[in-house]
């Protein structure tokens, strides 16, 4: 009998929140249709803010990889990737507002795009690469990160169609906290402050997916 086959790869999309925050809403442009060489824009918001920074990152359809546009804070200038920079134009209407603006559209911006809201833009994030695995192998998805000030790590499932579900949770020592649907097939581990992973109990179809780790100092 043959073995099933899927593909599991993890990127991070991240939000680092201030102390006593629990939650960050965030409002974002849905999917649109462009004619080649329009201008498109993608507006985005939030309602925290503490949270100056805008970053806004880019998924191909060829590549799970979540590729960094530029990021910014309002009322200043926006910084751009070297690749990207004639390509996008950020704007900052107020602190929790802005908009991201591909200048002539083409087939190669045929992509997912997402903002993101930080503190700082200063933590780097070391993850696993993307892997093709057989059908009740134990995977196990690692994460590490540079800032012994975020205590808590948290894990999320994007599934082909493009929803973002959260996975749980974990402080080192404290058992994690698993959402309810979620905890007979994952299992959440922290080694240290920086260093934590993710292990898929029994691989099958369903757990084909983008794995994302976080941190926050909640």
């Amino acid at each position: 009998m043959s073995s099933s086959v899927f593909t599991f790869g993890i990127f991070i999309f991240f939000i680092l929140f201030p102390p006593q925050v629990s939650s960050v809403t965030f409002m974002q442009s849905g999917p649109q249709i462009a004619e080649e060489n329009d201008e498109v824009q993608i507006t985005c918001s939030h309602d925290d803010s503490t949270l100056p920074v805008m970053l806004w990152y880019q998924q191909r359809r060829d590549s799970p990889a979540l590729t960094l546009i530029g990021f910014g804070y309002a009322q200043s200038s926006q910084n751009y990737e070297g690749q990207f920079k004639d390509q996008f134009t950020l704007t900052r209407e107020s602190m929790m507002k802005g908009a991201l603006s591909i200048n002539r559209a083409n087939v190669s911006h045929s992509a997912v795009y997402f903002c993101a809201a930080n503190q700082a833009k200063s933590v780097t994030f070391e993850v696993s690469q993307p892997r093709t695995v057989t059908e009740t192998t134990r995977v196990e998805i690692k994460c590490s990160h540079d800032n012994d000030n975020l205590n808590m790590m948290l894990w999320y499932q994007q599934s082909q169609s493009g929803s973002m579900n959260l996975i749980g949770y974990s402080y080192v020592s404290i058992v994690p906290n698993y959402e309810k649907e979620m905890e007979a097939q994952f299992e959440i581990i922290s080694e240290n402050l920086r260093r934590g992973a993710l292990i898929i109990r029994s691989a099958n179809l369903s757990d084909s997916a983008v794995y994302f780790c976080a941190a926050s100092t909640r």
